[in-house]
């Protein structure tokens, strides 16, 4: 039996080094890209206790990666044998061979229901990834990326000298743009909620979080708010069957200068 999209299928990675984009379906291979993603620069024997596979399995596979420009490595000057490998390729999305979503009952919605510019492109869009999403194809790592150079691009309008003026910057950002409704949980803990959300509202149900466009929007903003790097965890979505959206905000370690 066919997989939907909301059940969980791994997929091949694909990997853009710049010049060409990679498909990467080796579950060891897969596993050493999400590292060197999640925790950066790795030694060999870092990668090989992680996986805990033999050195030689572990070898062949970092040479493969590196052969195919999705991994550099660097040798430590005083000590060659000593190296250290870095991801150089972006993963912008992800393939599965299950691309079977449910019906989309919002694709017969005439165009009188439309009452404004932001709603039609909000429904174009949607439309357009659920499509996507029914073809196997995931492209959240790029919609997180473009979300990153979004929430940059507005951080300094939103900046409002102190937390309670930003979020409320935010706020009718949103709600003057037709992006939906944000309210705050809490500040501390920073609890974001978001309703008649634009990136999931016209969504088929998924099964789990998917506001990756808004996950780095708020990742940005709330980066330049706080003077850190903050992570952005999505704990409710409508796509999962919820009235809502939910981001937890977590500042991290403090941005470099």
């Amino acid at each position: 039996m066919g997989q939907g999209i909301g059940q969980k299928d791994e997929g091949v990675g694909l990997y853009s080094t710049g010049s060409a984009v990679y498909p990467i379906d080796s579950p060891v291979k897969k596993r050493i890209l999400s590292m060197l993603e999640v925790e950066g620069p790795l030694s060999f024997d870092e990668i090989a206790g992680r996986l805990g596979k033999a050195k030689s399995t572990v070898s062949v596979h970092l040479k493969g990666l590196a052969g195919d420009g999705v991994i550099e490595v660097q040798t430590n000057p005083d000590d060659a044998r000593r190296k250290t490998f870095h991801l150089s390729g972006r993963h912008v999305g992800t393939l599965s061979a299950h691309g079977c979503a449910p019906p989309r009952t919002s694709s017969s919605a005439p165009a009188a229901e439309f009452a404004d510019i932001p709603s039609l492109y909000r429904f174009m869009c949607c439309q357009v990834r659920t499509a996507m999403m029914e073809a196997g194809i995931n492209i959240e790592p790029i919609l997180y990326s473009a979300g990153k150079m979004v929430g940059t691009s507005i951080a300094g309008i939103l900046s409002q000298g102190d937390m309670n003026a930003s979020c409320g910057a935010l706020a009718n950002f949103w709600r003057d743009y037709g992006l939906g409704t944000i309210t705050f949980e809490s500040l501390v803990p920073l609890v974001i909620i978001t309703t008649d959300c634009f990136e999931c509202g016209d969504l088929p149900y998924v099964g789990r979080p998917v506001c990756a466009f808004e996950k780095g929007v708020f990742s940005s903003v709330f980066s330049s708010f706080y003077g850190q790097n903050v992570t952005v965890a999505e704990t409710r979505c409508c796509a999962m069957g919820d009235d809502m959206c939910r981001f937890v905000i977590t500042p991290g370690d403090r941005k470099s200068p």
